[in-house]
């Protein structure tokens, strides 16, 4: 197990990589169902996810919804250019921002925009609706949309790496690893794991 929290990322082990990967594809797993998944006892995963926690790596659980069956069918990415930069202006855009929950993903990028939103609604008049409110209360030089004909990927969990670089895959884990140590293991080995590790 790692313990330094400015090598968090570097630290993982093959077990805590598979711990992540898990919950990440159905956060729902129960605790014995997550010990099965990754080959370790309930005891050892607990005290690996408490870890994971613990280090601000698992900020808490949720559940997958599909946009498509709530209605949710327009998915548009806004991109917005301002002549303002202040640190004021940009709080107030902030927050501004986090009142319209259609507004879904929002970033400060580089290029010839300045921020672009991720915005999800039924169709082109609820995105119509959302413009509206997003010019309401600040100034904007321009808002241009570009509309998705299609998600091809879309909340894809986050590739997770294993100490030697690879995305270890939780069958790789159970069936390839060696046992955990108290150091982290450096590559995924061949051989067996024992039917239960409690380290």
């Amino acid at each position: 197990m790692w313990s330094n929290d400015t090598m968090i990322g570097k630290n993982l082990d093959q077990y805590d990589v598979a711990l992540l990967r898990a919950l990440q594809e159905d956060a729902s797993l129960s605790q014995r169902e997550l010990a099965d998944q990754i080959g370790l006892s309930q005891n050892a995963c607990w005290r690996r996810l408490n870890a994971l926690k613990s280090h601000g790596i698992v900020t808490g659980q949720t559940v997958q919804l599909d946009r498509e069956k709530l209605g949710l069918k327009l998915i548009v990415f806004a991109m917005i250019r301002t002549r303002h930069h202040s640190t004021e202006w940009l709080k107030v855009f902030r927050r501004h921002v986090s009142t319209i929950e259609e507004i879904v993903d929002f970033y400060r990028i580089g290029g010839d925009y300045d921020y672009l939103l991720k915005v999800v609604v039924e169709d082109i008049a609820g995105y119509d609706a959302v413009y509206q409110r997003l010019i309401d209360k600040v100034e904007l030089d321009s808002v241009t949309a570009y509309f998705a004909m299609e998600a091809i990927l879309e909340a894809r969990p986050l590739p997770v790496m294993a100490p030697s670089g690879h995305i270890v895959s939780n069958c790789n884990v159970t069936k390839n690893c060696p046992p955990p140590t108290d150091a982290p293991a450096m590559a995924v080995l061949p051989g067996s794991l024992p039917s239960r590790n409690t380290r």
